[in-house]
């Protein structure tokens, strides 16, 4: 009975262990709610959760007509990844219409758009509807424009 209970408490040990990186809670580490804070102080109606082994923060900004929705994506290292922001197609930039519209997806019918940002670039996604079909392409204020790839 000894071994047993001695076994028990080992294996607990061990739970305990593992479950301090995780919060109980559903949320990643204070490091990245720290990061996630001071990048977007105003967040509010904030929900996180695991995706692709990427910590996914949902969250809005703003209020009334001018409230977005909101994506960020953390690393388990704690290094902010990316943010998706809802955008519509009347308040793109006029750069990126110029682009879009000057291009082979000028008469493509625009489902959704989204402003990303990453460490490294920014861009326009959009999903667009061209003979029924669903395509996805980024658009760059430079000019170009390139076939989405889905990592998330």
């Amino acid at each position: 009975m000894k071994k047993i209970m001695i076994a028990l408490a080992i294996v607990a040990a061990l739970f305990t262990t593992i479950s301090c990186d995780k919060y109980d809670d559903g949320r990643p580490s204070k490091h990245i709610r720290q990061l996630f804070a001071e990048m977007y102080p105003s967040a509010k109606d904030v929900e996180w959760e695991v995706e692709n082994g990427y910590w996914k923060v949902s969250f809005e900004t703003g209020t009334g007509t001018s409230r977005v929705d909101s994506e960020a994506w953390y690393n388990d290292r704690g290094e902010w990844v990316r943010t998706e922001t809802e955008s519509y197609p009347s308040s793109l930039p006029d750069d990126i219409k110029t682009i879009l519209n000057s291009s082979e997806y000028a008469s493509a019918m625009i489902d959704d758009v989204k402003f990303v940002q990453t460490p490294s670039e920014e861009y326009y996604q959009f999903e667009l509807s061209v003979a029924g079909a669903s395509i996805y392409v980024n658009v760059y204020s430079d000019g170009r424009i390139i076939p989405a790839k889905f990592e998330w």
